[in-house]
């Protein structure tokens, strides 16, 4: 659950367990409600955090599960992925993404679709990796990746590290952030 505490931050820790960080619809629905409600519509909230948690921020969408449930003509499925780029993108409080570790397909929409603030670490490693399976990259890497860059990603999957990521511009420096006042934690 959400709650306000000092009524300044909210955190959202992406705790994926299963499939090395993949996203599953559930989350994604729970990140866009709270997103389009508990924390906009909240006057408390000023800023939200997101995060993952271990190894990795987010490797994206679940793409086994969203080709199933496409195949089986479970369309509203990949809708809700879709509206949570939009989501993200639209969001109009400070949005803070700390990507550190695998950062990859939706997790970059994830984080970045924002344009707020990002930051990585030295383990944060940022990718498209849904070229290598033929797959669009459909998370708003056009929008995020510009120019060549998001060409040379989107056709070859290449993958960025922590440094190479800061010196496309796609990072921002950021002073301590302290502890989150409101944390929303999907387990």
């Amino acid at each position: 659950m959400a709650q306000a505490l000092n009524h300044v931050k909210a955190l959202i820790i992406v705790n994926t367990l299963i499939k090395v960080k993949a996203l599953i619809m559930a989350q994604a629905l729970i990140i866009v409600n709270a997103l389009n409600h508990a924390f906009h519509e909240d006057p408390n909230v000023g800023l939200v955090i997101i995060k993952g948690n271990h190894k990795a921020f987010c490797a994206g969408g679940d793409v086994v599960y969203l080709t199933s449930a496409f195949a089986s003509g479970k369309i509203d499925h990949n809708k809700i992925f879709i509206q949570l780029m939009h989501t993200v993108h639209s969001f109009s409080k400070p949005y803070v993404a700390i990507i550190d570790g695998i950062t990859m397909g939706g997790g970059c929409g994830l984080a970045l679709n924002g344009e707020k603030f990002v930051i990585a670490t030295e383990r944060t490693m940022v990718a498209m990796p849904e070229t290598y399976i033929g797959y669009y990259p459909d998370s708003g890497a056009a929008h995020f990746f510009k120019g060549n860059l998001g060409m040379f990603l989107g056709l070859t999957g290449f993958r960025l590290k922590g440094a190479d990521v800061f010196h496309t511009g796609q990072l921002q420096r950021s002073p301590n952030l302290g502890t989150p006042s409101v944390e929303f934690v999907n387990k």
